[in-house]
């Protein structure tokens, strides 16, 4: 993002289900918009203002086995971001986002404390000092702002806690479809309330690692209840444990050692965030923080107005070297106090459910 400015104009923080991506945002500002992303699409230059996004199409073997080989092109995207900003001034984007798919993929396959993890850190890590080396070499490192985010961490999954829900309701696949993994879902196929009370009954207090919800049921610190694509039940699991995936092309297949989705609660689960640039202070180490406060931070540095959103307004201004000044109507106003604490991890977080050894409420 090019450096510039912050305003100090009001912007709107209020709740929305339908925040735009940010590069919509970027659009409707004034900014052009341009994705480095691994997703295969029909990349296309859009004008200024337009919100549309360019990608980079890039194309991976998957050999018979269905596991992909080993992927290269993070080469290819950081040299396409370095050529993006190779451009003149009038042509140059203002904003790019970069995306890289490892550790994540070795993360699941050989588990978050894996040699073969160490090697994908490395391999990240050179291509980031390629991209600084390359705004050193252009003379950009005094105006852009650079921030290193991830949305997740990863966790052990234990092979031993593989939870075959099955075991307890035999005939499941012929009335509900399960979604496997680190929170487990399960969605009926004709939603009858009848249907729905059994079943929850017949998993709950089976396992004291797992805990069996209903929508309306989930803490509301978890957001996750008013949306139609949402499921019936939600299987929230201590980590290591997985739910198995139920479709019989997959079911014997050996279970990911490393998984994410658990309870943010947990510190497996908390994720990077490494910010560098000229509206930035440096040499900062601040409490963790929720990744939907990022989009208001991004905008201030790109200098355009959010959308209403459900970030908190000033929750991240400490992070910049000039912050805003508050709009008059909220100076009185206390900051917004940390979502979660650093030492959360240590925290009782399984949500009474009725069961034997369920620890207290957080709601």
């Amino acid at each position: 993002m090019e450096s510039s400015a912050t305003s100090s104009s009001t912007r709107s923080s209020t709740p929305s289900s339908a925040t735009p991506p940010l590069r919509r945002t970027m659009g409707r500002g004034g900014a052009e918009s341009l994705s480095g992303t691994q997703c295969p699409s029909r990349g296309r230059r859009v004008p200024p203002s337009s919100g549309l996004v360019l990608t980079q199409t890039f194309k991976v073997d998957v050999p018979p086995t269905g596991s992909p080989t080993t992927v290269v092109f993070p080469t290819r995207t950081v040299s396409k971001v370095l050529e993006w900003l190779s451009l003149p001034t009038e042509q140059r984007p203002d904003f790019i986002s970069l995306y890289f798919d490892e550790p994540d993929r070795q993360g699941h396959a050989t588990g978050p404390d894996s040699p073969e993890l160490n090697q994908q850190l490395q391999r990240v890590d050179k291509q980031i000092s390629t991209l600084m080396a390359g705004l050193a070499e252009r003379d950009l490192l005094h105006c852009v702002n650079i921030l290193l985010v991830a949305d997740h961490g990863m966790a052990n999954a234990d092979p031993d806690k593989v939870i075959k829900l099955e075991q307890y309701v035999p005939e499941i696949s012929e009335f509900a479809d399960v979604f496997f993994g680190a929170s487990g879902r399960i969605r009926l196929k004709n939603h009858e309330e009848d249907v729905l009370l059994n079943l929850t009954q017949r998993l709950s207090c089976q396992l004291q690692g797992m805990r069996v919800f209903r929508l309306e049921d989930l803490p509301k610190r978890l957001h996750y209840s008013n949306n139609r694509r949402l499921d019936h039940l939600v299987l929230d699991l201590d980590p290591g444990y997985n739910v198995q995936d139920l479709r019989p092309n997959v079911s014997k297949r050996p279970p990911a050692k490393g998984q994410h989705g658990y309870d943010y609660y947990n510190a497996e689960m908390n994720g990077l965030f490494v910010g560098y640039g000229a509206d930035l202070q440096q040499g900062l180490q601040v409490e963790p923080f929720q990744n939907i406060e990022l989009y208001n931070l991004m905008c201030i540095l790109a200098s355009v107005t959010p959308a209403p959103n459900n970030g908190s307004w000033g929750s991240l201004h400490h992070l910049l070297a000039d912050p805003p000044a508050p709009p008059e109507s909220i100076k009185a106003v206390e900051p917004p106090a940390a979502s979660y604490t650093k030492d959360g991890a240590d925290t009782p977080h399984n949500t009474t459910t009725g069961c034997a050894g369920d620890a207290g409420v957080i709601q």
